[in-house]
Formats: structure tokens, sequence, C-alpha cells
């Protein structure tokens, strides 16, 4: 059994049932090793593939260069932060509205075992229900600025 098939078996162990969407990637490395040109998708766990309504097909294996859920200016973004993280093997925490997935969400990525762990806290309903009090406050204190009877409060 390779080192990389335990790894894989242990993340799965570990991050299977979570209902977290969770993906390991590995780095690849520029001629000579010069430096990360990109990283790799090795595992998703099954919230991974329902968050980012795409398959295992179309993600194992699959690079961030060329991935469905990034929009192209955002991509050698995301391949810094993860070099960063791989290179320093501190994390990196962030969150993030992604046009792609048309949802917003926090994630944190962590060196695990020679790539990227990152591990997805969906927020988008919280970004709804804040934008719904938002406008309600709104609608109130419009009411309340331009009624011409005077409401009093």
């Amino acid at each position: 059994m390779t080192e990389t098939s335990t790894g894989l078996q242990l993340l799965a162990q570990l991050f299977g049932e979570q209902p977290q969407p969770v993906f390991w990637m590995k780095p690849l490395w520029g001629p000579n090793e010069t430096g990360i040109i990109d990283f790799e998708y090795f595992y998703c766990n099954a919230a991974m593939y329902q968050f980012s309504g795409l398959s295992p097909v179309q993600l194992i294996g699959n690079r961030i260069s060329n991935t469905l859920t990034l929009k192209e200016e955002n991509k050698a973004e995301v391949i810094e932060q993860m070099a960063l993280v791989l290179t320093s093997g501190k994390k990196f925490e962030g969150s993030i509205y992604n046009t792609q997935l048309n949802k917003y969400y926090s994630f944190t990525r962590t060196r695990v075992e020679g790539g990227v762990l990152t591990v997805i806290q969906d927020r988008t309903e919280e970004y709804k229900m804040i934008r719904e009090l938002e406008t309600q406050k709104n609608l109130l204190n419009s009411i309340l600025t331009y009624s011409p009877s005077g409401i009093s409060v």
C-alpha cells in the first residue's frame, strides 16, 4: 500500500461523514522543483461534492487552474494562499462570496502530509438572514423618516 493511498484512507475515515465540505490538495511543482505552479484535488468528502455541485470525476485529479468552482481572477490568489500554507506551515483562514457557487463561506487551510487540507463552513443562510434584517431595518427607517403624519415611537 502506498503512502498516498494510506493517507487518503485516513482522510476518508476522519472527514468522510463530516457535515462540512473538506478537500485535500497536493502541490504541483514547476521544472526542477522551482516553485509551486498549481494544486491538484486528491480527496473530497461527500459534503464537498454536494456543496460544489460537482461529481468526483469533475474534482478529483482536477487543478485549481482549471476548476469550475472559481473565477479566473481568483485562481492565482488561491494557489498563492495554499503555497504559503504549505511552505510556512501556518494555517490560513478567510471568508468569501463565491460567485461561481453563489455561496458565502468561511474556510481554514492547514498543511497536512505534504498537501493542504481545506475545511469549509457554509455561511450562505447566515448572510441571507443578515441581508433580510438590514432590508427590514431600512424599510422601517424609511417609514419613520418620510411619514407625513409624524409617527411617534
